[in-house]
């Protein structure tokens, strides 16, 4: 096999990249209001130049991957220079510092030309739905991966907010609790890596002794359950244990009291738990055993539970012969906003609020930075066996403020300083610098695009057909009134959504619209509005399986879903009795005939309407965009028209509308 091409055509092929650059960027030098908005500006610049960049990446086609690599690194060092002397007096006229130009190149080409140096090593993770674990995914996705992942059932819904539906069909999701061991036992026969980002997060989160015991549990035993188990299976060293803890480990690891803790907690288990006599789901085991461990053996003074659970599984990943412990420094970035420290303060200033503050520093690592290295340690072929992924330098909190302060003049949110907590020791970054292959991004780059996208994503956005806000009011009104009064019976109501007449491209968006309205009745202490979605006949058994379940009347369900569907003898038995009040309600949608996957199906007009027909409340009338007849009892038809195709972005735009509309109710 001839391992290159010719060095003729890799040299035209650099010209005419540098040509085609100074085409595609003759209009980056735009005004800007404000510095956020400048690297957000120039990042979006940079997306036509990924294909061409990309048809140069891949000049090398070897199946020597050392040598490869050694290419593509001088290769890519070229074309970051080329690329800096092309942009830097632009990038200088909108106010973009030359490293945060840098750290734009670097990155478009670092994700163009890591397709070549990624294997296809098999990955399976916990936490796909964190904030880590859902950017790690992404991060994958985009370089041709699939994963394998264990997913709650109550979690599953969030996918299709998460992930684009073609991602989603890359996963093999093991639908079960973090704790149940047949997963767990199948994932790690299987994979190659596996990373353990779900569990106890936060300091704040850990109070009680319940909450102590169940940090313990998820943070630190479960990895004790997975080592056990990889041995087990005999699959030492195959299987790489990769474990993101947390830097502020290290302010007690060496500590007497906590290491003498340590020990007998790891002897406790190991004498306690056997291996082959675990199954099912073990949540209720671990956390008894960690509540009665903290009897025997209170923790040490002046420690935190999640500290300790962070060293804990520290510990038993120690214990295997191919495993890394990750100590994360303070991530943050676009995404990052559960407990984030970053985001805490951004969320205050946007909001016009009040907060108090300790003065202390914290090293602050770039959300894309710490994937970045976490995807690296998957096929690093001498990795460390601990390290800790930090920036090397601390930024006082006073010192972020003022610049979040900066960036958002527009916003009044105010902060006090109410004393100083004591100070971490500065890190060594060299392991993570060294995997990261350059610089971490500074919060000079960084900050900005936080800032701007926590603008952006709450910036509201008018799209003419969203101007007709009783869709969403006479939805909620009438949900949660239903929901009421069903509640005053000690009963439940079911929605049943058939998926199949939903183009695809619109169903994450359509689970967001279910997903809001099961939290907005919740906040409101209406926990029985329960909602399934399923494709086909195959709904009218899950159906039946909860309604039975829950004691539910088949008067309380609502099914939406494709006419053909619904009309299947599958339904049957929720439309039959003496008395039709109390068959299930159907409203049955018929679409046109080859209907584009991009037309605009205005859904919440379809739900609404329905739930008013279910409630009594008012009749079938048509409008512009729906026609409704009554073949039966209880039975409705909703008849959508042909219309034109729309732009997947206005599609998008006016399912996040409809989002907000459910909100603002």
């Amino acid at each position: 096999m001839n391992v290159y091409r010719s060095k003729t055509k890799f040299i035209s092929r650099i010209i005419t990249i540098i040509l085609m650059w100074q085409l595609l960027l003759p209009d980056l030098a735009l005004a800007f209001s404000s510095p956020f908005n400048s690297a957000l500006a120039a990042q979006s610049k940079f997306e036509p130049m990924v294909d061409i960049v990309e048809d140069a990446g891949r000049f090398v086609i070897s199946e020597d991957e050392e040598t490869a690599l050694k290419v593509r690194k001088v290769f890519r060092k070229d074309a970051e220079t080329q690329y800096f002397n092309l942009l830097k007096e632009k990038a200088k006229k909108i106010g973009l510092s030359q490293n945060g130009l840098k750290r734009l190149i670097s990155e478009h080409l670092a994700s163009v030309l890591a397709e070549g140096e990624t294997d296809r090593r098999r990955i399976a993770l916990t936490g796909l739905t964190g904030e880590i674990g859902s950017s790690f995914a992404r991060y994958l996705f985009k370089r041709g991966y699939s994963l394998d992942a264990l997913v709650r059932e109550e979690s599953v819904d969030k996918l299709g907010n998460m992930f684009d539906p073609a991602d989603i069909n890359k996963i093999k999701i093991e639908n079960a609790d973090l704790f149940s061991v047949g997963q767990l036992r199948a994932m790690i026969s299987n994979c190659d890596v596996f990373y353990h980002f779900a569990g106890v997060v936060g300091r704040d989160r850990v109070k009680n002794k319940e909450e102590q015991a169940e940090a313990l549990a998820a943070n630190g035993f479960l990895v004790g359950v997975a080592d056990e188990m990889i041995k087990d299976l005999k699959r030492e060293p195959a299987v790489r244990f990769i474990y993101p803890s947390s830097y502020v480990v290290e302010g007690i690891s060496a500590r007497g009291d906590v290491q003498e803790w340590i020990r007998f907690a790891v002897e406790e288990f190991d004498r306690s738990i056997k291996i082959k006599k675990l199954n099912g789901n073990v949540r209720g085991g671990l956390i008894n055993f960690s509540g009665k461990l903290l009897t025997q053996k209170p923790m040490p003074k002046g420690v935190n539970a999640y500290t300790l659970s962070k060293l804990l599984g520290e510990t038993f990943a120690l214990r295997m012969k191919n495993s890394v412990n990750v100590r994360l420094g303070s991530a943050y970035g676009p995404g990052c906003h559960v407990h984030n420290r970053i985001y805490g303060l951004i969320s205050n200033r946007l909001k016009n609020g009040k907060k108090e503050y300790l003065g202390e520093a914290l090293d602050c690592v770039y959300i894309d930075d710490v994937i970045e290295i976490l995807a690296k340690l998957a096929r690093a072929s001498d990795p460390p066996k601990e390290f800790n992924l930090v920036t090397g330098k601390l930024t006082p909190l006073k010192d972020i403020i003022s610049q979040i302060e900066e960036m958002t003049p527009q916003c009044s949110g105010s902060f006090v300083s109410t004393g100083s907590r004591q100070e971490k020791p500065v890190l060594d970054n060299a392991i993570g610098k060294r995997l990261l292959e350059r610089d971490f991004t500074p919060l000079q780059v960084g900050l900005p695009l936080t800032v701007g996208y926590y603008v952006n994503k709450d910036k509201p956005q008018e799209v003419d057909i969203l101007k007709e806000k009783d869709w969403g009011q006479t939805f909620i009104d009438t949900t949660l009134m239903r929901a009421y009064e069903a509640k005053k019976l000690n009963q439940n109501i079911i929605a049943g959504l058939e998926t199949s007449m939903i183009p695809e491209e619109q169903v994450p968006y359509v689970q967001g619209l279910l997903t809001e309205l099961t939290r907005l009745s919740k906040e409101k202490g209406l926990d029985n509005i329960l909602i399934r979605q399923k494709k086909g006949p195959g709904l009218a058994t899950m159906i039946r399986n909860l309604a039975d379940k829950t004691g539910t009347p088949d008067s309380n369900i609502i099914f939406l879903g494709d006419h053909n569907v619904l009309a299947k003898r599958a339904f049957d038995h929720f439309r039959k009795g003496a008395d039709p009040e109390k068959w299930a309600f159907f409203a049955a949608v018929e679409l046109p005939k080859n209907l584009p996957s991009n037309n605009y199906m205005r859904i919440l007009e379809m739900l609404t309407k329905a739930i008013n027909l279910w409630a009594g409340k008012g009749k079938p009338e048509d409008t512009k965009y729906l026609r409704i007849t009554q073949e039966g009892k209880k039975f409705y038809k909703f008849i959508v028209p042909e219309s034109e195709p729309m732009e997947y972005n206005l599609l998008e735009e006016i399912y996040k509308g409809q989002l907000r509309t459910l909100k603002s109710t």
